[in-house]
């Protein structure tokens, strides 16, 4: 993750979530599922008012297959991983090839 404030990185992550609602709400009107990007909204309505218009809309958000920077950074952030691996042990990853690293999925574009 970037150094900084912490109020820097939360404005980073809530950079990333707008850029997947983003990417979401253009998919979904695209496919006609809805009418309105509800772009005017604000950062804690704009996801409700897209579940308002097509059911599962806030599913899809977590199905996407696409991790911003900004997640990407704070997954893979060395001081989290610290924490992580006094809760659950060295294997975070699952695999014993990688050592202290969660592996993050590659940007997949959504056409």
């Amino acid at each position: 993750m970037q150094s900084g404030t912490l109020s820097d990185r939360n404005a980073t992550l809530l950079q990333a979530v707008n850029e997947c609602v983003d990417i979401l709400a253009n998919k979904l009107h695209r496919g006609g599922k809805i009418q309105d990007k509800c772009e005017k909204a604000g950062f804690y309505e704009r996801l409700i008012l897209l579940e308002k218009q097509f059911k599962g809309a806030s599913v899809l958000l977590h199905k996407m297959g696409y991790l911003p920077t900004g997640f990407q950074n704070l997954w893979s952030n060395q001081r989290l991983l610290n924490v992580v691996e006094q809760l659950i042990g060295s294997d975070i990853a699952g695999e014993e090839s990688v050592e202290r690293e969660i592996v993050c999925l590659p940007l997949v574009k959504i056409v």
